[in-house]
């Protein structure tokens, strides 16, 4: 990784206007916290936007839908967790929310691999979290963002909130997928 003059908050700063997802996930290589697999590489690198004029939309309007379907064990929360701090580093002070079918899976599964991935970072010089708050579930990073961590089981929590990004894990587990779907759209 070359080395730059930017404080790690510029670069960041830098990194969200160009919108460079090649860049972040090099930062995440390099510190050791996520080695992709050749399709998570491509996951992780696809920026599927809509150009708001083309597609009719509000000039504002910037959304990026992804979908990963691979079989069991192919690596879909590993990535979803890296998506999750490439979003981060992309959008600083912007707040994200990681949804997951029940809140075992977030404290079992999510939850582990974002702490080995923080850390990761944080020993490479890179720190992104200021505190996680346990019993909010949420994170809070230096740069004023939040991810937070919620169960679709109680989705209606996060209602009023204001999300920049959202990741939602293991989709076709959650029976009111299309209410969850739309509260996170919402916000």
């Amino acid at each position: 990784m070359a080395v730059s003059a930017q404080s790690w908050g510029d670069l960041r700063e830098s990194m969200g206007r160009a919108r460079d997802r090649e860049g972040a996930l090099e930062i995440l290589e390099e510190a050791g916290a996520f080695r992709p697999l050749d399709w998570q590489a491509r996951f992780t690198l696809a920026d599927a936007t809509l150009d708001a004029a083309v597609a009719g939309l509000r000039a504002h309007v910037d959304q990026v839908h992804k979908l990963a379907i691979c079989g069991r064990g192919a690596g879909k929360t590993e990535v979803g967790c890296a998506e999750a701090l490439i979003l981060a580093m992309l959008n600083p002070g912007g707040w994200g929310v990681i949804c997951a079918p029940t809140y075992d899976q977030l404290l079992g599964a999510i939850l582990p691999r974002l702490e080995r991935m923080f850390d990761a970072l944080a020993a490479a010089g890179l720190g992104l979290v200021k505190k996680f708050h346990r019993t909010a579930m949420f994170f809070e990073l230096w740069c004023g963002g939040r991810i937070y961590l919620r169960s679709a089981s109680k989705i209606d929590n996060i209602r009023g909130f204001e999300f920049a990004w959202c990741w939602v894990d293991e989709s076709e587990a959650i029976p009111n997928i299309e209410e969850v779907w739309d509260v996170l759209v919402g916000c």
